[in-house]
């Protein structure tokens, strides 16, 4: 049984009330019940929510309520970013999960590469061509990997997503009827990556499509031939990134966003919603609208 002082050792922030109680609930703060945790991330309503709030409540609140908070008989954990506080506590505690890593039945696997004894893969995936996966990867269902596809330890893939395709590249003859260009290119994912459902990467051309370690793509995503998108970037649903494009580290990209071939993007970039990319974007930088232009920063 987990309990609240379980919470507040492993936090390692200053407590506010502390008192022991089992901890067998996670709910928002506008719908609290007992035994209970809870993150508040908009101050101005920390009085209207707890001061009805049941007593054994654990709550992880921004640090300036600290003076607020001794006016309570919730528990509460003092935190300078208490939404990254609450999902380490969470993931910790309650979000562990037994995984089968049994292959299905229904899955086709023909692949001359090396999958891990400790992968699982769904039902009616199919796995083809010269494959690697690493240890404690998860395919969920529908998936279809094919090509020369290296994909590393500890990543989750979502169900109907395809990976190591024909990309799109072609180029007009002489006569005008539109002639294929050759993908010999792989697809490399590292460690710790996260591919949400129904997303396309396609495999290189001549380069490889290369994913590193940490990145994390939502839904519904496009990733076409040679593009390359370094750790710790964060791609949100429906962005489409075309062919060669560069995504440097700890990039955020948000939804509907278009990217065109040949695109550099630089470390810490924003992408702002629906925005259509047709230049390189600096490092630090934040760019919105179509086409993209940089947000001038405020504090200069």
């Amino acid at each position: 049984m987990i309990t609240s002082n379980d919470i507040i050792l492993y936090s390692k922030l200053k407590c506010i009330n502390e008192s022991s109680f089992n901890v067998v609930n996670v709910r928002p703060p506008d719908n609290l019940c007992q035994q209970c945790i809870t993150l508040l991330t908009k101050p101005d309503e920390f009085i209207s929510l707890f001061i009805k709030a049941p007593y054994e409540v654990i709550a992880i609140i921004p640090k300036e309520l600290e003076a607020a908070a001794h006016k309570f008989k919730q528990t509460f954990i003092l935190s300078n970013n208490p939404r990254l506080t609450f999902l380490k506590v969470v993931n910790h505690y309650f979000c562990k999960e037994e995984i089968d890593y049994s292959k299905s039945e229904t899955a086709y696997i023909n692949s001359t590469g090396k999958i891990s004894p400790s992968v699982k893969i769904g039902n009616f995936s199919v796995i083809t061509g010269n494959v690697d996966i690493g240890s404690s990867t998860i395919l969920e269902n529908h998936i279809c990997i094919n090509g020369f596809v290296k994909i590393g330890e500890n990543v989750s893939i979502g169900s109907g997503t395809i990976i190591g395709h024909k990309g799109f590249n072609f180029t007009w003859d002489e006569e005008g009827i539109p002639q294929e260009f050759p993908h010999f290119g792989k697809v490399l994912i590292g460690d710790n990556v996260r591919i949400g459902a129904n997303c396309t990467i396609a495999r290189g051309s001549l380069n490889d499509t290369i994913i590193c370690d940490n990145v994390k793509i939502d839904d519904q995503v496009h990733i076409a031939h040679n593009v390359k998108i370094e750790s710790r970037s964060l791609i949100a649903t429906c962005a489409e990134i075309s062919g060669s494009v560069f995504i440097g580290k700890n990039v955020w990209i948000s939804p509907n966003v278009s990217i065109i071939d040949h695109v550099n993007i630089g470390d810490h970039a924003k992408i702002g919603i629906g925005a259509v990319v047709l230049k390189d974007v600096p490092a630090n930088s934040t760019v919105l609208g179509n086409p993209a232009r940089i947000i001038p920063n405020k504090e200069n």
